[in-house]
């Protein structure tokens, strides 16, 4: 029996290389803009910051419906982009995109995929379960964002997708609150 043959579509290599190169420079913003969070508690501060999230949001959609995703690092990128989105849909799609990347080989992906996947379920209101998902309010100290279920699933299964297992999860997150001190 031959094994299914799936259309790709025609992406020239230009066509290829430019879109990664826009989403990566995008996703250098993205990162970017997140690191030293701390320096953020003033009003104001995330205004510019969302407003660049969202143009990079609308830029994924568009590259997506254009068929542009075509690489591990297009879809990656992509799903990061959209993890920092506002609504459930924006997660669902950085899920889509985090595994579509997985597929393709991306490793940091792998991560991603669970990510998203907290990210999506604590939006709808239900239980994360890889303990991806962090929050602080101000200066306050980081807590694991509830609801969670840590049970549902084992640290094995936590570490096929590169999420540390939850008594590594408690261990950061006091690293993290020292750090605040």
């Amino acid at each position: 029996m031959q094994a299914p043959v799936f259309a790709q579509p025609e992406t020239t290599n230009a066509a290829k290389i430019a879109a990664t190169d826009e989403l990566a420079a995008m996703y250098e913003v993205d990162q970017n803009d997140r690191k030293e969070i701390e320096k953020y508690t003033q009003p104001g501060h995330w205004d510019a910051i969302s407003k660049r999230d969202k143009q990079h949001h609308d830029r994924v959609i568009e590259l997506m419906k254009a068929d542009k995703l075509v690489s591990g690092d297009d879809y990656f990128y992509a799903a990061m982009i959209m993890q920092h989105g506002k609504t459930p849909k924006d997660y669902m799609l950085a899920h889509v995109f985090a595994t579509a990347a997985a597929q393709r080989g991306n490793k940091p992906a792998v991560w991603l995929s669970a990510a998203s996947f907290d990210r999506l379920m604590v939006s709808a209101g239900q239980p994360q379960i890889f303990g991806t998902q962090y929050f602080s309010d101000a200066n306050e100290p980081y807590k694991m964002k509830e609801p969670l279920d840590a049970e549902l699933i084992s640290d094995s299964v936590r570490k096929a997708f590169n999420v540390p297992a939850m008594a590594e999860n408690e261990e950061r997150l006091k690293k993290l609150n020292a750090q605040r001190k």
